[in-house]
């Protein structure tokens, strides 16, 4: 399969339909970088962060100065206790198929199968809750790429304090910074909520300028300005790193940029979400992204109930 445009999405989604298709078998040796470059066309950047994208995932696993290798998952059909419930519902719904219609029973259940994605994305049962829309549209997509389940992204603001959510929403993900106040909604409207933990991305200075020499994180409190500040301070290696609390964001992003020069600006998602586009645009100013911790995805799949995957 040739993959069009070098993109890292087409790359692991052309690798998933590889092994979810059994094509890669599990312990085959995934494509080398060198010959993964040939074969999709890609640069060597984006066959690693591919790789390493699977590995998250849990689909592949890297296997020190030998390369990727396809991961032993442990499957549904290893499952029994999975498996049982399944195939009992199966029964239970091919017995009622054949005795109510006419319809080939495979066709009815893969019929069913395409409209609960639909009912999926239109009424999801699960939101993600955060103090920035921007970083729980993030989260919710990570969601959405990894497993393919529909994740509402919510702000938390007194609208959904007092009133709750509308829809079919009926378990609240959210992550430490804010799993008070989102317990504290889910008891008044009687919605399961799970603490999800997170991580700022770790490629957060790969693809900024190298010539800089410094950064400055702009948040809005300092409690969260300092936790932000040591996340940030493990990846900036050799980058000079400071933090301010600020109130009006606009007037003094453009005071920081007027005033530095060798210097870029860190903003907190909540902070960029009351940014101006024109700042979002400089090349100088940059989002500091969060990423989903590994060791919270098997807490996710368990909330969802996927039956494919008992790991992660």
């Amino acid at each position: 399969m040739e993959i069009s445009g070098g993109k890292l999405k087409s790359v692991v989604q052309h690798c998933i339909y590889e092994i979810s298709t059994g094509k890669w078998k599990p312990g085959e040796k995934l494509p080398s970088v060198r010959k993964a470059e040939g074969l999709w066309g890609v640069n060597r950047l984006t066959v690693l962060s591919a790789y390493r994208e699977l590995s998250e995932m849990g689909l592949v696993v890297s296997e020190d100065r030998r390369g990727y290798f396809v991961a032993n998952q442990k499957t549904l059909e290893e499952d029994s206790d999975h498996k049982k419930q399944l195939d009992e519902l199966y029964k239970k719904t091919l017995k009622f198929v054949k005795k109510n219609t006419d319809f080939e029973p495979a066709a009815v259940l893969k019929y069913f199968s395409s409209l609960a994605e639909k009912e999926n994305e239109v009424n999801p049962e699960f939101a993600f809750l955060e103090c920035s829309i921007f970083q729980a549209q993030g989260h919710a997509l990570e969601i959405k790429n990894k497993l393919n389940v529909a994740v509402l992204p919510l702000l938390i603001d007194e609208e959904i304090k007092n009133n709750g959510i509308n829809g079919d929403v009926k378990t609240l993900l959210t992550t430490g910074f804010h799993i008070r106040e989102v317990k504290a909604i889910g008891k008044k409207h009687n919605l399961q909520v799970v603490n999800v933990h997170i991580e700022v991305d770790p490629n957060l200075f790969a693809n900024m300028e190298s010539s800089f020499s410094s950064a400055t994180i702009f948040e809005l409190e300092e409690a969260m300005s300092r936790d932000i500040f040591n996340d940030v301070k493990a990846l900036a290696k050799s980058i000079r790193l400071k933090e301010k609390v600020i109130k009006d964001v606009n007037e003094e992003i453009e005071r920081f940029l007027a005033d530095s020069k060798n210097e870029i600006l860190l903003l907190s998602p909540r902070v960029w979400g009351r940014t101006a586009k024109k700042w979002q645009q400089d090349p100088r100013v940059h989002l500091i992204r969060f990423a989903i911790k590994k060791e919270s995805w098997p807490v996710i799949i368990e909330t969802i109930k996927l039956p494919f995957r008992t790991s992660y």
